[in-house]
């Protein structure tokens, strides 16, 4: 998080300034969204005109429902130029072990598959490789997706005797949805 002491005064005497809210789509908690509530609510419809606001999010129902009344753009991620851009990004930061050999130029192709337009993904499978260079040998052992990269991380952060240990608050902490008294954990 931050403090709301780091946020610089900001007066809108002469500048425009942006707001930028990535993964909107995250705040989604029993079938809503109170992020996307918020911005779409007649306090937001008040903000200066000086504020401008830049919302990411996936394109899930709800969201576009909501956000349909606002000026936007939706950027089709399944779209050949995104899976374009995201080998070229593969080739730019495998180059070396594709040069090499360590890596065929087939594998950035089935990478490039599996990350499902995700960038992050693509990024962190990336990172994974440069600190274990066994991942790419089976491609059939990567995740499939965002989450399980997630998964995988979080697992081998733990031994196995942590990771039980470590399991049950975090699902209790994710269940609730908000925040745990101490006095209960």
């Amino acid at each position: 998080g931050f403090l709301i002491s780091d946020i610089p005064l900001i007066d809108g005497s002469s500048d425009n300034y942006l707001l930028v809210i990535d993964a909107a789509d995250e705040a989604e908690y029993n079938g809503r969204n109170p992020l996307i509530d918020l911005l779409c609510s007649k306090a937001a419809a008040r903000l200066p005109k000086w504020i401008k606001i830049l919302v990411t999010a996936r394109s899930e129902d709800y969201i576009r429902h909501m956000l349909s009344s606002q000026k936007g753009y939706e950027i089709d991620l399944d779209c050949v130029q995104s899976k374009e851009d995201i080998e070229k990004y593969l080739n730019y930061r495998l180059e070396k072990y594709i040069e090499s050999g360590e890596i065929p130029p087939e594998t950035v192709e089935k990478i490039t598959q599996r990350c499902e337009c995700t960038f992050i993904f693509a990024e962190k499978l990336c990172d994974a490789f440069e600190t274990d260079r066994s991942v790419f040998f089976d491609l059939s052992r990567l995740p499939t997706n965002i989450n399980g990269l997630y998964f995988t991380y979080f697992r081998r952060l733990f031994a196995d005797s942590d990771y039980e240990k470590t399991l049950m608050p975090l699902s209790v902490l994710a269940a609730n949805g908000g925040e745990i008294p101490t006095r209960l954990m």
